[in-house]
């Protein structure tokens, strides 16, 4: 068959062989062509190829429960095409999953929120490509909504804030996995980069942050939920009056591990809050740095905390810097911890409101303050109740007092170096003790005759 410069035509029924090498073919069709039977390609390594270039040598594999997301034009655009391709899945289910995965690009909702379903996942392209924003302002809306049984990963969520709240994920009775994700929220009266209530999800490689303007700026905060597990997480919060990098409250149950929290300014700044809550915290790094009235590295208040293998340190400000503060609180155990505090008018490296911690091989140091500098500060009780304190292996520093105490307090400590001068109140029981000279202390762990 000839080359014609336009042909219109309809094939009822023909194998059409390309047997003729090289890259010219042996029939133009300028027209329209319509095949009404089947065509084929005879010959190994021959292609379709279309205006744009693009070659075909095999047909495209079709997913059944994969959905790809390509950026259509403006950002609005590609994050409605986004929200339509997640409420058209009707039928996803335990036996019928589905994912969605999005090409790299900027998928922006308004004032909308993307509401995950339960058995459909999102994946991005990367933290770097693919970014989820919005602007929805509630005390119940962030910009994804999660569910249980999905996981959100390899993206960015970003707040872009200027409403009352700012929430990067927000999830209610809803127990997603959040993974390889950067998060996002700022400019909020109250900004939060994830909000867990009533939920346990899943959190691993996630960096979180809040910058807000106003009341409250929280990294991750969870209330209530049991348990939530968080691990390989950087969290850093500034901005506001009362900066959180991770807040637990209202009988929340969290599990920890190989978290780094970095809190700035504002009037008290906290690296890790738990309130009325229990945490299991291994390989920590906190810092509060900054707050006018307070700061805390570690802050339990009402709870039942485990600590193994912390770093905690808070400094600046003008009032009191604490490392680890254990107030009012229950069964607190503290193994392998630093707990460092400087600057401002009083700073604490471990300080004891009401509490009798467990310490083994705990460094705690407090510096540099205007009015009081103690390792370990045990608070008075005015009430009926008395604390015993089972300390082993520790160190204790304190330009004003390595450890002061009062009556209402039992120490128990052994083999430990307290470099600084202790208080006399309260009942000592010391055990193969020495002051930072390496001088031995007596049982009631003041200097020798």
């Amino acid at each position: 068959m000839k080359k014609h410069a336009a042909l219109s035509a309809i094939i009822t029924g023909f194998i059409l062989s390309v047997s003729a090498p090289g890259p010219a073919a042996d029939i133009s069709v300028t027209g329209d062509m319509e095949v009404s039977k089947s065509a084929r390609l005879s010959q190994a390594g021959k292609a379709i190829t279309f205006p744009d270039g693009t070659r075909q040598t095999t047909a495209p594999f079709k997913y059944s429960r994969t959905l790809v997301i390509s950026p259509r034009g403006t950002e609005a655009e590609n994050g409605n095409a986004l929200l339509d391709a997640v409420g058209a899945i009707t039928d996803a289910s335990a036996s019928n999953p589905y994912l969605i995965r999005l090409e790299p690009g900027i998928y922006d909702f308004a004032t909308e929120s993307l509401v995950m379903k339960s058995y459909v996942s999102i994946e991005g392209s990367g933290e770097d490509s693919t970014v989820i924003k919005s602007s929805v302002s509630a005390s119940d809306k962030g910009v994804i909504m999660g569910a249980s049984y999905c996981e959100l990963r390899d993206a960015t969520v970003e707040h872009t804030g200027g409403g009352a709240f700012a929430i990067g994920v927000y999830n209610s009775n809803a127990s997603p996995c959040l993974t390889s994700l950067t998060i996002k929220a700022a400019n909020g009266q109250e900004t939060y980069a994830i909000y867990n209530k009533d939920s346990a999800p899943s959190i691993n490689r996630v960096a979180c942050t809040a910058s807000g303007t106003g009341d409250i700026s929280c990294g991750i905060y969870n209330k209530a939920g049991n348990p939530t597990y968080i691990m390989n997480v950087t969290t850093k919060a500034s901005g506001s009056h009362n900066n959180y990098g991770l807040w637990n409250t209202d009988g929340s149950s969290t599990i920890l591990r190989h978290i780094t929290a970095d809190i700035t300014g504002g009037t008290d700044c906290y690296g890790i809050f738990n309130q009325d809550s229990n945490c299991d915290m291994i390989f920590i790094t906190a810092s509060a740095s900054g707050g006018e009235n307070l700061n805390g590295a570690l802050f339990n208040l009402y709870s039942w905390v485990s600590m193994v293998n912390i770093t905690a340190h808070s400094s600046g400000g003008v009032n009191n810097n604490y490392g680890v503060c254990n107030s009012h609180s229950g069964s607190v155990v503290m193994n392998n911890v630093k707990a460092t505090a400087s600057g401002g008018a009083k700073a604490h490296g471990v300080y004891n409101n009401m509490s009798a911690p467990f310490l083994t091989n705990v460094y705690a140091e407090g510096s540099g303050a205007s009015t009081k500098s103690c390792g370990m500060t045990n608070f008075p009780d005015t009430g009926t109740s008395s604390y015993v304190l089972a300390v082993d292996r520790s160190t204790f520093k304190g330009d004003d007092a390595s450890i002061s105490s009062n009556d209402k307090y039992t120490l128990n400590i052994g083999l430990s170096k307290l470099d600084g001068a202790t208080s006399a109140a309260g009942t000592w029981h010391c055990f193969g003790c020495f002051n930072g000279s390496y001088a031995a202390l007596g049982g009631d762990c003041q200097p020798l005759p």
